[in-house]
């Protein structure tokens, strides 16, 4: 039996607009937080290199920054659909030492395709799967305006 007290429509509406408030400020606040923390990395750390650059502030305060970059592996946009055909070719001019490490290849999932799979046929992939729950989307959307 279900001991849960159900939320009153109030209770249900005051917690929605709260979450959604919240929501709100944390969107601006991370946008803001990300623009600043760029400036102080660009005022701070004109001539810092790759990893942990710290800056003394005085009374033993330091400013720390860890420099990162990202890296992709592009794909050949001569080809359609765009793949990465290309990549043996370019491999092929490294040393031999280091051909083999220097490109990680790891499985993903095609969702589409598993999506449209039978029954049956995702059995067969689900051998092979870890599914877990992922994190929920909310949005509150404002009633249509009529034209």
């Amino acid at each position: 039996m279900n001991d849960t007290v159900q939320p009153t429509e109030e209770e249900r509406d005051k917690a929605i607009m709260l979450w959604n408030a919240v929501k709100t400020q944390l969107t601006t606040l991370k946008e803001r937080e990300a623009l600043l923390r760029k400036q102080v990395v660009s005022m701070c750390f004109q001539s810092a290199k790759t990893g942990t650059n710290r800056v003394p502030l005085g009374q033993g305060y330091a400013l720390k920054a860890v420099i990162k970059y990202n890296y992709k592996v592009t794909k050949n946009e001569a080809v359609t659909p765009p793949d990465y055909s290309h990549i043996p070719d370019v491999l092929a001019k490294l040393p031999e030492h280091c051909r083999a490490e220097i490109i990680r290849w790891s499985p993903s999932l095609n969702e589409a395709l598993y999506k449209k799979m039978t029954a049956d046929e995702q059995k067969i992939v689900n051998e092979v799967l870890l599914i877990t729950d992922g994190s929920s989307t909310l949005d509150l959307e404002p009633p249509k305006q009529k034209a």
